[in-house]
């Protein structure tokens, strides 16, 4: 009689979701005392598992807030090093303007901060490899 209720129970719980979860608990709970020793040890290995990923989760999205400031701060070197370049010469040839463009925070620094010693605009090519 048991087994057919257990059986009848058991459909039921397939077909919905929190039925399911309850009734996986409590054959869990059913079970031996080694059983149930192995199911919690089972469930701290997953919820430490699913621990780990979220701090991990969190450390990338920490790098990639660094690394988009640090690709901000390029981008605002890079347009004010133009604009400035722009200011004191006028039209800036194609190429200079792709270095600038592709230029590193170094460059880009040593190139603001002799922008104003720079006399002729095809000078600007020294400051970029």
């Amino acid at each position: 009689m048991y087994e057919d209720i257990y059986k009848e129970l058991e459909v039921i719980a397939m077909e919905d979701p929190s039925l399911r979860k309850a009734f996986e608990k409590w054959e869990v709970l059913s079970g031996t005392k080694e059983e149930i020793a192995a199911y919690q040890a089972r469930m701290k290995r997953l919820y430490d598992e699913q621990s780990m990923i979220g701090e991990a989760e969190l450390r990338g999205e920490a790098r990639g807030r660094e690394e988009g400031i640090e690709i901000g701060k390029v981008n605002a070197l890079a347009e004010t090093a133009l604009q400035l370049l722009v200011e004191k010469f006028g039209d800036i040839p194609a190429d200079i303007k792709e270095s600038i463009a592709a230029a590193d925070f170094t460059a880009l620094n040593r190139l603001l901060v002799s922008i104003f010693k720079i006399t002729d605009v095809q000078d600007v090519r020294k400051y970029f490899p």
